[in-house]
């Protein structure tokens, strides 16, 4: 079974709260940590005084595309459009064993998804996973498929 963790919360605050856990920020060689964003990866409103809230984090790793509306600034809505299963590289005492590596797909007319097919070619570091995207793959292509 996976191993878990599990987060208490106890309202002391005297009145009713919500609250949220946050990913991480990754690191993005080449950009500027204030530019990249984390997301809530689980939440509970309406907690009363004295009550207790428990979030159960589960040590599975997912890749997850969709888009996003309303731009870079507070208030856009993210949407998953799909999720998978990744692992991550490790080390053994041959070397590295390479993590998951998805094949992702956009074009202007659909929202962007991980193909069946796996990449040709591709490998990952320790600790990571990769997404390798076409060649025909832009900004432009992002932009209408509202990844950015």
């Amino acid at each position: 079974m996976a191993k878990s963790y599990e987060v208490v919360v106890r309202n002391k605050s005297g009145v009713q709260q919500t609250y949220a856990l946050f990913g991480e920020k990754p690191h993005v060689e080449g950009i500027d940590k204030e530019k990249v964003w984390t997301n809530v990866i689980m939440s509970q409103e309406h907690v009363h005084s004295g009550a207790t809230t428990k979030f159960t984090i589960w040590r599975e790793y997912y890749a997850v595309c969709g888009s996003v509306s309303g731009g870079h600034a507070h208030g856009s809505q993210v949407s998953v459009g799909m999720t998978k299963p990744v692992t991550l590289g490790s080390r053994s005492a041959d070397g590295i064993i390479h993590g998951t590596v998805l094949s992702m797909k956009a074009d202007d007319e659909t929202p962007p998804y991980f193909d069946d097919e796996p990449p040709s070619s591709s490998s990952t570091g320790f600790g990571s996973f990769g997404v390798v995207t076409g060649k025909d793959f832009t900004r432009q292509v992002a932009t209408q498929s509202k990844m950015t």
